[in-house]
């Protein structure tokens, strides 16, 4: 999911959802004409979801519009699920200590899903070849990654993630997909790296197995 086992969610356009943002389909989009989606059609670039809280951005080039989680889900976001035990720390964290299956059924539980690897990187780079997102390397990855290296630069590392959203995003308005947490996806893998991670474990390229619980 978006963070080491929090839901980097997956899920297709619900029209009853607030809109934040609208804009027209980007140049290849692929319209479904049985949904009546066309080509000229104002599509919303960013909504959220009034029961979680949790606000998506429209990814690109798919043939079903099809919406990701703006940023990894927090604590207070997971604390409002029924299910879920409730967290300690700053509602505005990124959720952590809960293992894969317990992220796949908070996707589920709201018909989010978590993204495949494959889905995830492309979200990630948005747009670019990898394994950085357009503009960004390991020089100004500080600006963009909550990780190792800007923390010792900004400070003694911290003892959990920074609160989601305080780096810049990438092109496609995405924050702390690379660092801060790792973020798991289909088939128990995690990927992007978290704040005590170097600088080469913080790209599209970083990979490592969702099988225990999440962490550093």
């Amino acid at each position: 999911g978006r963070a080491q086992g929090t839901a980097t969610n997956v899920v297709e356009f619900d029209p009853s959802w607030p809109v934040l943002e609208r804009f027209r389909c980007p140049t290849g989009w692929k319209p479904d004409e049985e949904k009546g989606y066309e080509e000229s059609t104002l599509l919303a670039n960013r909504v959220e979801d009034p029961e979680t809280h949790v606000s998506f951005i429209l990814l690109p080039g798919t043939e079903v519009p099809t919406y990701i989680a703006e940023t990894e889900l927090t604590v207070g976001q997971f604390n409002q699920w029924p299910e879920g035990e409730d967290k300690e720390g700053l509602e505005t964290l990124s959720v952590t200590g809960i293992r894969w299956p317990v992220a796949n059924k908070y996707c589920k539980s709201h018909r989010y899903d978590l993204p495949t690897a494959e889905e995830w990187r492309a979200a990630c780079l948005a747009g670019s070849t990898g394994p950085y997102p357009r503009g960004i390397d390991e020089k100004n990855l500080p600006r963009h990654a909550w990780h190792q290296w800007t923390t010792k630069k900004e400070g003694p590392p911290p003892s959990s993630p920074s609160p989601v959203g305080k780096r810049d995003p990438n092109d496609y308005g995405l924050h702390d997909m690379l660092g801060n947490v790792w973020e798991m996806c289909q088939g128990m893998v995690k990927l992007g790296g978290c704040y005590l991670s170097d600088a080469h474990l913080c790209s599209a390229d970083a990979k490592s197995s969702a099988t225990g619980p999440n962490g550093a």
